[in-house]
């Protein structure tokens, strides 16, 4: 009976030995794996930063646990990797995700084995473009040197402005305002497009400015 005792103790103390040891996830893991993301955003990017964790209250060493995480970024894949934990059994990483002029969703998903985690992570839009009025129009009275002006808001305010017909009307950003300017030739007439572009984020929104021929003199 002693003889059966001390195998079963030997027994326990090799499944305890074992326990501290290293994983490489040839057979099932236990405890858990977490994921929290994090996101530090300016005004047209956003750092997201996830912190994978792997713990398991039977362990002491977590080198060689296998770890597969994937990101994602309004649906689709940008980042795929299979790696390992280090001792700390702590993963992070971090992508900068451009802003868009609606919310993107950046989830990442990560498993060892059978254990899953996830998190969510919500990038707010950047200010949409907004040109006003949409339509301007120079009449017959309003000769060469008239000016018409149109208002800026949204985005990142850096905007240039360009016109599809320079010689009918032109056109220069000041500030948050567009200034077209009839051209020289009061007897020319015609639809002129203009069109408004941010800078940084490359949105671009037009408008129009119509010119009615004056009278002959």
């Amino acid at each position: 009976m002693q003889r059966i005792y001390k195998f079963i103790l030997l027994c326990c103390l090799v499944a305890i030995a074992g326990c501290g040891g290293g994983n490489d996830g040839s057979g099932g893991l236990n405890g858990a794996v977490t994921v929290v993301g994090t996101q530090t955003a300016s005004n047209f990017s956003s750092d997201v930063t996830f912190r994978i964790t792997y713990t398991n209250p039977l362990r002491s060493d977590m080198i060689g646990v296998p770890i597969n995480f994937t990101v994602y970024v309004d649906g689709t894949i940008i980042d795929h990797q299979a790696t390992n934990f280090n001792n700390s059994g702590i993963l992070t990483v971090t992508y900068n995700i451009g802003k868009d002029v609606t919310e993107r969703v950046v989830r990442c998903i990560a498993n060892s084995a059978n254990l899953v985690g996830s998190d969510s992570l919500t990038i707010a839009a950047f200010g949409t473009l907004n040109v006003t009025p949409p339509v301007q129009t120079f009449t017959d009275s309003e000769l060469a040197g008239s000016i018409k002006t149109y208002n800026i808001s949204g985005g990142s305010g850096s905007y240039i402005a360009s016109s599809n017909n320079p010689d009918l009307v032109s056109v220069i950003v000041s500030g948050t305002s567009v200034i077209a300017t009839r051209g020289s030739d009061n007897t020319a007439a015609g639809t002129v497009v203009i069109t408004v572009t941010d800078t940084v984020t490359g949105v671009s929104v037009q408008v129009q400015a119509i010119v009615v021929a004056a009278p002959p003199g």
